[in-house]
């Protein structure tokens, strides 16, 4: 159901901008066959693949998964990027506080490297449950639950569950939009 919800977002918010699906391939660096194969429903992108198309687009990642815009939260929706990869919008992005708050879960031995987002974009992590080692300013830190780490999100930056547990934790992310 997801993946109909992000195809009519992406489909919507290309022809809102007036973008061909080239000008969408050169400004999202994701290509041309993807976002047509994403839009007609062919293909479930990766975080990662979304992470590049809401950075072309310079909006929320949470854009791209909301089926309605005036929700405030989604409650149980989830979306599964990668086999070990679970990420939960708990809420949208707020124009006022412009943030956003998602809960992911990472399955043990996952690795997730993000491409950098927009410039002055900051995250909040916070262990839920389990640990997790978290790549920011090129070096991995380790995080447990109950413990949090904050980071300029502008360059890449990553996961890593190497327990043989699931990693709970929320992601806060605040943007300068």
């Amino acid at each position: 159901m997801l993946d109909a919800v992000i195809a009519n977002n992406l489909k919507l918010l290309r022809k809102s901008m007036g973008w061909s699906l080239d000008i969408a391939a050169r400004e999202t660096r994701v290509s041309k066959s993807m976002l047509g194969q994403i839009e007609r429903e062919e293909s479930s992108p990766t975080i990662g693949t979304l992470w590049k198309i809401a950075n072309g687009f310079k909006i929320p990642l949470s854009k791209l998964l909301e089926e309605n815009s005036m929700n405030a939260s989604l409650g149980s929706q989830h979306w599964n990027s990668d086999k070990g990869l679970e990420i939960n919008p708990l809420f949208h992005f707020d124009p006022i506080s412009k943030c956003e708050i998602f809960i992911l879960k990472l399955s043990p031995g996952y690795k997730f490297i993000s491409p950098p987002h927009a410039s002055g974009v900051l995250e909040h992590v916070i262990v839920v449950e389990g640990s997790l080692e978290v790549l920011c300013n090129s070096k991995w830190t380790s995080i447990q639950a109950g413990e949090g780490i904050r980071f300029s999100a502008d360059i890449e930056h990553g996961y890593c569950n190497s327990t043989n547990n699931i990693a709970v934790f929320h992601n806060v992310i605040h943007y300068t939009l």
